[in-house]
């Protein structure tokens, strides 16, 4: 690929596989000169400040979406004072090689996307033999090419990994606003766009946790039994210790630890299919403890839960849950 299907990506002309190209491109290359060299030669190209423009929101758009707080060092070796607003900013690469015409290009990526159903989950088997159960309406992106000695995948949505140990190579998974680095461990991770808490449950091993949410930057280790949260509002990061979490679970089980009623509205909204209307919103960041078996009803879940807050669970339809 040639620098005009860059120049695509940038300006937002690009088909949503080029798109994922470009994210596993940028995540492999984020501390490599080789960014660098094609933005800066990108910039070059793009006069109209208009352009420049479009390429800085994807750029920003890119950045946030792969969970990465700091900005590029091109950044401030190409913009000056007011001129700030024009720094070019990447919407996604389009090949692994974007410089001098006499240099051999890379490898180009050979992307694997692997998605659930839309109220369903899924098992898949990765290269290097780890299993992830993707939780409904939930995916994984890496490079297949280079997946077995560089095991860095991005998610989005919720999943359940059995990860493979691997001393020399560490496991990495990407999601909005934080970053999971892990050699041989089992856990769960929540991480929908829509939810407002990002949650980390480890049941054995052990997992480094990276998250910058609302400017509010965090690092832990988790031991077995810790379930770490994230308010992405406040960036607030806070842990806690559950007897019984590290023991055996059932992945297709439903854990709600503190999790507010938001939350667990939209986990039953996708793995269900029922649209469930909060009519209350004073009931929204309710929070609660409670587990249930992957086979219980949004009717059942919904039901238990009043026993605990006063609430009223109404069925208006064969699809439809009120809540007030």
């Amino acid at each position: 690929m040639d620098q005009t299907t860059f120049e695509n990506f940038l300006l937002g002309r690009c088909s949503a596989e080029e798109r994922e190209a470009v994210e596993a491109w940028f995540m492999r290359h984020i501390d490599s000169d080789e960014v660098d060299s094609a933005c800066l030669q990108m910039l070059g190209r793009m006069s109209a400040y208009h352009d420049r423009q479009q390429a800085i929101e994807s750029y920003k758009e890119l950045r946030k979406r792969l969970g990465l707080k700091h900005r590029s060092p091109w950044v401030g070796r190409i913009v000056r004072g007011a001129v700030a607003a024009s720094v070019l900013a990447l919407a996604g690469a389009a090949s692994y090689h974007i410089g001098s015409n006499n240099a051999p290009a890379a490898q180009l990526p050979d992307l694997a996307q692997i998605a659930s159903p839309l109220h369903g989950s899924l098992t898949a088997h990765l290269p290097d033999s780890s299993t992830i159960v993707l939780r409904p309406g939930s995916r994984i992106v890496y490079d297949r090419n280079s997946f077995r000695s560089h095991r860095d995948l991005m998610l989005f949505g919720d999943a359940y990994f059995e990860v493979a140990e691997d001393k020399s190579n560490a496991f990495t998974i990407r999601c909005q606003g934080a970053a999971i680095e892990v050699l041989g461990t089992r856990f769960d991770v929540h991480s929908h766009d829509d939810d407002d808490e990002f949650e980390v449950a480890l049941y054995d091993g052990s997992v480094k946790l990276s998250s910058a949410f609302n400017s509010h930057s965090d690092t832990l280790m988790l031991r077995p039994g810790e379930i770490a949260k994230v308010d992405k509002i406040t960036g607030a990061l806070s842990t806690m210790k559950i007897d019984g979490l590290d023991s055996s679970t059932d992945e297709s089980s439903l854990i709600f630890i503190d999790r507010p009623l938001h939350d667990i509205v939209n986990v039953l909204r996708r793995r269900t299919g029922t649209n469930i209307v909060l009519v209350n919103p004073h009931l929204s960041d309710v929070t609660f403890f409670a587990i249930f078996n992957g086979d219980e009803s949004a009717d059942r879940i919904l039901a238990t839960l009043a026993l605990s807050e006063p609430m009223t669970i109404t069925r208006t339809d064969s699809n439809t849950i009120e809540i007030r």
